[in-house]
Order: C-alpha cells, then sequence, then structure tokens
C-alpha cells in the first residue's frame, strides 16, 4: 500500500488482498466501522447503526450461558465481545478480509474477552475452514445483502447452525408480500448491496433452509422509488424438516433442490442431540396502530372511574397474543403482517454503541 494514500477500506478501489492484515501506521489512516469506548469515556469514530440496535434486542433474549456461538460479518468483534459478556463458553468471529485483525485483537484486549477471529477466507470456505462444526448460536448481521448469491450464503450460514439452534439474522428488507429480490439497480440503494429481499422473500428462504421465525424487531426506513424500506431481525430456531404446507413441494424441497442446497450444507451434520437453545421471546406485542373506537370507549370509561372495564379494553387495543402473528401454515412469525402492523422496535444511540460497561 503507498504510504502517501490513506488506507480507505471501504473504498472498492483500495480494497486490500483478503489474507492481508493492516499494519498500525495503515489501520491509523482506516476510519472505525463501530463506535466503541477505546478510551475511558471516549468512542472511536465510527458510525452508530441503529441495527445493531435491533441485533442486541434479540441476543438479549437468548440464553447464551455456556453456548458454542459464531458472529459472521463481525468488523471489530462488537458482537462477539458481547456474546462473551453473557457467558458464552466459545464464540468464533468471522470476516472476510484480515485487514481489521489487530484492531480486533485491540478490541479483546480493552474489553477483557476472548475468542477466535477468523478471516481471510470467503463465506463459502468458512465451514471448512472450521473443520464443519456446527454452533449453538449463529448472528448473521447486516451481512445478506452484501452478498454476491443471498440465498447462497444464508444457506451456508444454516449449515454452521445445529438443529435446535438459533440464527439471528439482521438485514435491510422491503416491506412488501411480493416474494422478490430487489436489485440495486442505478445504486439506488446505499452502500454496497446487491439486493433487498422483500419481507415475503426473507420468509421464504428462512422456511425453504429449515428455519422457523420466533422473534422479530424491524425498524422502518425510508421510501427508495416508492419502495418501503426496513431493517428487520430475526431469531429463527433451525429445525429438523421444513415447516409448511404439504402442497408446497418446492418448500418441502426436490431432488433438484435437494441437490442444490447439498453445495452449501449438509443436513445430516445438522442434527443435533442437544436440547434447544432457550429464548425468552415476548408474549404478546404493542400494535402499531390502534383502534380509534375502542381508545375513544377507553378514555371515556376512564373519564367516568371505571377503571375495572377500562383495564380491560386497554390491553385488547394496544396489544396482540404472540398467537396473533404466526403464520397459517406453521409455527412460523408472518414477517409482513409482523412489519406492517406492530411497533416498530426503539433504538437509541446508546445501543448502537459498545460502552465498557456494556453486558449486551
Amino acid at each position: 500500500m503507498n504510504d502517501n494514500s490513506p488506507a480507505r477500506y471501504f473504498h472498492r478501489g483500495n480494497l486490500p488482498p483478503i489474507d492481508l492484515a493492516y499494519s498500525k501506521a495503515e489501520l491509523d489512516l482506516t476510519p472505525w466501522y463501530y463506535s466503541v469506548e477505546m478510551e475511558l469515556g471516549k468512542l472511536t469514530s465510527g458510525q452508530n447503526f441503529s441495527n445493531v440496535g435491533l441485533t442486541r434486542t434479540l441476543l438479549r433474549r437468548t440464553d447464551l450461558r455456556g453456548k458454542d456461538c459464531l458472529d459472521i460479518g463481525t468488523m471489530e468483534g462488537v458482537v462477539p465481545t458481547l456474546m462473551k459478556r453473557r457467558d458464552a463458553s466459545k464464540v468464533v468471529a468471522y470476516d472476510r478480509p484480515s485487514a481489521l485483525t489487530s484492531r480486533v485483537e485491540a478490541v479483546k484486549d480493552r474489553f477483557g474477552v476472548d475468542f477466535e477471529f477468523v478471516s481471510g477466507v470467503p463465506l463459502s470456505g468458512l465451514p471448512a475452514r472450521l473443520d464443519h462444526r456446527t454452533f449453538d448460536v449463529v448472528v448473521m448481521s447486516g451481512v445478506l445483502y452484501h452478498l454476491f448469491s443471498p440465498l447462497s450464503g444464508l444457506a451456508t450460514a444454516r449449515g454452521l447452525l445445529r438443529n435446535g439452534g438459533i440464527m439471528i439474522l439482521e438485514t435491510a428488507a422491503a416491506i412488501d408480500d411480493t416474494p422478490a429480490m430487489h436489485w440495486n439497480a442505478n445504486y439506488r440503494f446505499l452502500g454496497e448491496a446487491y439486493f433487498f429481499p422483500s419481507l415475503a422473500c426473507l420468509d421464504y428462504f428462512v422456511r425453504f433452509l429449515r428455519m422457523e421465525v420466533i422473534d422479530c424487531a424491524y425498524l422502518e426506513s425510508h421510501r427508495i422509488d416508492g419502495l418501503r424500506t426496513a431493517r428487520v431481525a430475526l431469531s429463527c430456531r433451525a429445525v429438523d424438516h421444513p415447516r409448511g404446507p404439504s402442497t408446497d413441494g418446492f418448500l418441502q424441497g426436490s431432488l433438484h433442490t435437494e441437490t442444490d442446497v447439498a453445495e452449501h450444507l449438509n443436513w445430516d451434520n445438522c442434527h443435533s442431540p442437544k436440547s434447544d437453545v432457550h429464548y425468552h421471546a415476548p408474549t404478546s406485542r404493542a400494535l402499531r396502530l390502534r383502534s380509534i373506537g375502542f381508545r375513544a370507549l377507553r378514555r371515556l370509561t376512564r373519564d367516568l372511574g371505571m377503571t375495572g372495564m377500562s383495564d380491560f379494553i386497554d390491553p385488547r387495543i394496544g396489544q396482540r397474543s404472540a398467537g396473533y402473528w404466526q403464520r397459517r401454515d406453521c409455527e412460523s412469525i408472518d414477517l409482513y403482517k409482523f412489519c406492517t402492523r406492530a411497533k416498530p422496535q426503539h433504538v437509541a444511540d446508546r445501543d448502537a454503541q459498545l460502552w465498557l460497561e456494556d453486558m449486551a
């Protein structure tokens, strides 16, 4: 690298070889990705990505105690640090380039955590690099839309998750009930994105790869060419067999689809005698919109001192039980229904940062 030119890691004209670790001088010229308290009371120059807050929300609901965990797309190791602080047993952090190796080591030292950092191989080569082991929990946050072949990448990640385990998948998506992938034509999506999956497509991808959505959080974003977009985080339970209507032969799998899937994962390797990873999913959700008539009735009963009636009405206009969000054909949350009717997650700047005293 030319010493006179700054190391602009995210610029496509100045990408390092995949297995090259930056020197300290090069790292000093390379902006941080995340905002991390590397000095007391002072954050690095990284960004406050609101989607990190979504991932953390679902991570808090996952029982990581004594679990083997994998973070795909780790950058400077924020998620693995949180995993270790939630008492995960073993944690592997993966990112394709090795450039930030010494920075990851600095974060580990600063926060007093120990995890393995794997880099220098494409995602497709990660299973072999890890001796085809499987994990209890896999996090894949902010990665899917960066993949040239999203379904292939997701299948590779699924092959690293044991049945009964949890995958936390966070991605940009289109709020659309048509199963489609929206291509980044004319660079209409910010960032180095290839596709934005629709919610219906993301829902189908997950179930096609034998997972069911057990939890969800989202943040609605702006419109792009009339398309409503969002950041969506899912907690998915890996299951032995696809859940869905028996009439959907494509979801159930065929010789053709299973042959293709076998290029990316081995179903037999996902079998596990371990019990399901415990997950604390909310029993009810707040609705995005409340019925005006019921709101008026609640206000009237409260004004008249009928507190019992008011208390009875209140949860029924603002909450829906867990079963309300499930698909009709299987025990999996309907993503489109959830992201159009449930309230979006509130994410503060603090949720997108990593401070020394943070536990999750």
